[in-house]
């Protein structure tokens, strides 16, 4: 599937695990958090973002389709992508 932009809505959700070597792939077309604390997200360009979980909307899919979620860093526990 390609990054671009998609209509239809996602059929699938899983787990998430962090890494900080291994890209998601697919990557997912957005990302749901449970829980409070820090994510370290890879973006295509491989520059990374770090975002309080504060600042994100927990238990919402989040229109952000990260390369990879580092483990170091991150401390949300849960994380799940839609696809």
């Amino acid at each position: 599937m390609s990054r671009e932009k998609s209509v239809s809505p996602a059929s699938n959700i899983k787990a998430l695990t962090t890494s900080d070597s291994v890209d998601f792939e697919p990557a997912p077309r957005g990302i749901m958090i449970v829980g409070t604390g820090n994510i370290v997200f890879v973006n295509t360009d491989d520059t990374t973002t770090t975002i309080a979980s504060s600042s994100l909307a927990t238990g919402l899919v989040l229109p952000l389709s990260p390369k990879r979620i580092n483990a170091t860093g991150t401390t949300v526990t849960t994380i799940y992508g839609v696809y």
